[in-house]
């Protein structure tokens, strides 16, 4: 009984560890989950990189896709500056109207509004001849 007894003794001393308490065993097996995943990504990229190593590469599609973000980018500037333009226009009209309104000086802020339009103006006509633009 006695030898039951130590066994027990010692069963319970060694289980009372702080790396066996319950918290520190999921804390364990959270970290080897975590770990395993890594593992598992990086031998799927290995894996996928050598796959494509062995893999052609069709020149023509390439090509076309780069055709087809150019045009885009140029859509996307044409459309941009369109916009730049009808802003533009409109800030004229309204400028005109102030102008017409009342007269100037310089420290006038619808001086200084129009002298922003011009700048604008100017801007954009950089743009449209593929100048780069410098708005202020």
């Amino acid at each position: 009984m006695k030898s039951y007894e130590s066994s027990t003794t010692t069963l319970r001393a060694i289980l009372s560890h702080p790396s066996l308490q319950r918290d520190k065993i999921e804390e364990t097996m959270d970290a080897m989950f975590s770990a395993t995943e890594d593992a598992k990504d990086i031998d799927e990229t290995i894996r996928l990189a050598g796959d494509m190593g062995n893999q052609t590469v069709d020149e023509g599609e390439l090509e076309e896709e780069l055709k087809a973000l150019v045009q885009e980018a140029e859509r996307e500037k044409a459309e941009a500056a369109d916009t730049l333009r009808v802003e533009q226009q409109q800030k004229e009209r309204e400028a005109a109207d102030v102008a017409r309104e009342e007269p100037f000086s310089a420290d006038n802020d619808d001086w200084q509004h129009i002298k922003r339009t011009e700048e604008h103006s100017r801007a954009l006509d950089e743009l449209a001849t593929g100048k780069e633009a410098s708005i202020v």
